[in-house]
C-alpha cells in the first residue's frame, strides 16, 4: 500500500511497514543523503506559525505520520489497516529490519534519560543492532563535535530524537555535511516508545515486588505453622507424661 494525503499542504506518505523498510534499505544503497521525518502535532503547530520552518519541514524527502492525531480527518478504514505506519508501533519493526539487514545506526538525543532508556529498549528488542554511536546534545547543538563524531562512524542511518523545530532545523542545515545514508527525525516515536517502555519496567518491578511479598508471606506462614505444630506437640507430650 502506498498513497499520499494532504495535511496542511504537506504531502504525507501512507505506507506499510514493509514498504517503509524497503525504502530505507534502498536509500542506504544510494550515495545521496535522504531525510525522513515523522510528523507530530507540535511540528504541525509550529509549521502553521512559521513559514520558514514550514519550508524546512517540506524539504524532507519523505514525511510520515508519527502519531494518529494528525490524521484526524482521515477515514477510520485507513487508521485500521494492518501494518500501516501511523504511530510509534512501527518502531520495533523498523529496528528489526535494520538489524536483519546489518545496517549501522547512530542515535542523536537531546535528553540523557530518554536516550538511555531508548538504548535499553533497543538492546532488549534488537540485541544484534549495530548501534555505532550515541550523542546527547543540548539546545545549543554543538554542531562541529556532533558532525565529527557522526562522520567518523559513517553510519547507514542517523536516528534523531530531538525536540521539534530544533530537530528539523538541524537536519536540514546539516544534511549535506553528514557522512551517512539516511537521516530519520523520529522524536515523536522515540518519546512514545520510551513512555511505554517505562510503564513496562514499572509493571515488571511491581510484579517482582508482588511475587517477593507472596514468597515472604508463604515462608512466614510455613514458620508460623511449624511453631504452632511444635507447641501442640510439646503440649501433647507433656499431657501424656502427666
Amino acid at each position: 500500500m502506498e498513497q499520499k494525503i494532504n495535511i496542511l499542504d504537506f504531502q504525507v506518505e501512507i505506507l506499510t511497514l514493509d514498504l517503509l523498510n524497503k525504502t530505507i534499505d534502498d536509500y542506504c544503497n544510494d550515495e545521496q543523503m535522504r531525510a525522513i521525518l515523522f510528523l507530530s502535532v507540535p511540528i504541525i503547530e509550529e509549521a502553521m506559525d512559521s513559514p520558514d520552518y514550514r519550508r524546512r519541514v517540506a524539504g524532507f524527502q519523505m514525511l510520515l505520520p508519527g502519531e494518529e492525531e494528525i490524521l484526524f480527518k482521515e477515514s477510520a478504514e485507513l487508521l485500521e489497516q494492518k501494518d500501516v505506519v501511523i504511530n510509534e508501533s512501527c518502531m520495533e519493526g523498523l529496528l528489526h529490519a535494520l538489524e536483519e539487514s546489518h545496517r549501522s545506526v547512530y542515535l542523536v538525543g537531546d535528553e540523557l534519560e530518554k536516550t538511555e532508556l531508548f538504548l535499553h529498549y533497543c538492546e532488549e528488542q534488537c540485541p544484534a543492532l549495530q548501534m555505532v554511536g550515541t550523542f546527547v546534545t543540548d539546545e545549543d547543538m554543538d554542531d562541529e563535535k556532533l558532525l565529527n563524531d557522526i562522520n567518523t562512524n559513517c553510519p547507514d542511518v542517523i536516528l534523531t530524537a530531538i525536540a521539534p523545530q530544533i530537530q528539523e532545523n538541524w537536519i536540514m542545515e546539516n544534511a549535506d555535511k553528514l557522512n551517512g545514508k539516511v537521516c530519520i527525525g523520529a522524536d515523536v516515536l522515540v518519546q512514545k516508545v520510551v513512555e511505554q517502555y517505562l510503564t513496562y519496567l514499572e509493571r515488571e518491578v511491581h510484579t517482582k515486588i508482588y511475587h517477593n511479598l507472596i514468597k515472604i508471606k508463604k515462608n512466614l506462614m510455613k514458620n508460623i505453622h511449624k511453631r504452632i505444630f511444635c507447641m501442640e506437640y510439646e503440649q501433647y507430650m507433656k499431657q501424656n507424661s502427666d
